[in-house]
């Protein structure tokens, strides 16, 4: 009933299961996403001598690799969280994990086009397709859960606080960047890593008891299987 509608109280929100876990992760992830968005093109034409013209370009890439990140990402998540006591955490963990191996392989000496291309297309699928998987599909998932019954009032405060969180983190991270690189690119190109590191910390064990209701309920000759609409 709509008169049952009402707002909860800005702490509480924060022990709904998930929130603050996913809050944090967003926070970590909008990071270095932004920062990939953001400050590779004055990377490439600082570090790697390129053109800022071509450093666009090469921006660009990264762009295209969110395209096809959401969609596989978005598409995995959705055909884990149908089956009974799984969810989407499995698939944001290993997204983020792999990124690892991009945004750490990036940061070297003289790298080529070819190899810049690749990184830059992994990195794009990896951290973007995570990163708004979090923003969008699963703010959608805490809200159905029975802790809100439904409450829409709630359901926007609790979207509010992942969505503000991520911003937050994202802004915290870009001012690093921003005083880092005037020291030396390697320090950013720790800082990233971190954050996604850290990502997984937060992920981990979700991700884990989740996995497990996923092969659980796969292998079952019976599964039962959510509804994702």
């Amino acid at each position: 009933m709509r008169d049952e509608e009402h707002p909860i109280k800005f702490w509480r929100a924060w022990l709904i299961p998930g929130v603050l876990i996913f809050a944090l992760t967003y926070a970590c992830v909008k990071g270095v996403n932004y920062a990939m968005f953001f400050w590779l093109p004055l990377y490439l034409n600082e570090h790697a001598d390129i053109p800022p013209e071509k450093a666009n370009l090469f921006d660009m890439l990264y762009n295209i690799g969110t395209v096809f990140g959401c969609i596989i990402c978005g598409w995995v998540s959705d055909y884990m969280a149908r089956v009974q006591g799984s969810g989407r955490s499995p698939s944001l963990f290993f997204f983020i994990f792999l990124a690892l191996i991009p945004v750490s392989l990036l940061h070297v000496d003289d790298p080529t086009v070819v190899y810049l291309s690749v990184m830059l297309l992994l990195a794009g699928f990896l951290i973007g397709g995570a990163s708004n998987l979090v923003g969008s599909v699963v703010c959608t998932d805490i809200g159905r859960q029975d802790a809100l019954k439904g409450n829409r009032k709630a359901v926007s405060q609790v979207t509010g606080i992942i969505d503000g969180t991520g911003a937050c983190g994202a802004a915290v991270q870009q001012g690093l960047v921003s005083w880092i690189a005037t020291y030396s690119w390697d320090g950013v190109f720790i800082l990233l890593p971190v954050s996604l590191g850290l990502s997984c910390i937060l992920l981990g064990t979700r991700a884990y008891k989740e996995t497990k209701g996923f092969l659980k309920g796969f292998r079952s000759p019976r599964q039962q299987r959510v509804p994702t609409d």
